[in-house]
């Protein structure tokens, strides 16, 4: 069992710093285009979760989160499944 977690940890951290690298330069955009007032009917439903708005910006920075949230989240569940084997 250890000798799995041990294999499967440099696949599931690569996974889960990717997600955070891309979830972070959603929120940096989304809060520039905040900044800048960009205006649009937004409506995004990814996940499970959804957001209508009339802010481009604050639909980005909800990809963010939501990404940077399902990584860490799959990357737990995957390793309690492993730890159960």
């Amino acid at each position: 069992m250890a000798d799995m977690i041990k294999a499967a940890t440099p696949v599931m951290t690569i996974v889960v710093v990717c997600a955070a690298i891309c979830g972070l330069a959603a929120i940096g955009a989304g809060i520039y285009l905040v900044g800048l007032g960009t205006g649009g009917a937004t409506s995004i439903h990814i996940l499970g979760a959804s957001i209508d708005t009339q802010s481009v910006g604050v639909a980005c920075v909800f990809l963010g989160i939501v990404s940077i949230l399902a990584a860490g989240r799959y990357a737990l569940k995957t390793i309690q499944i492993i730890s159960k084997i």
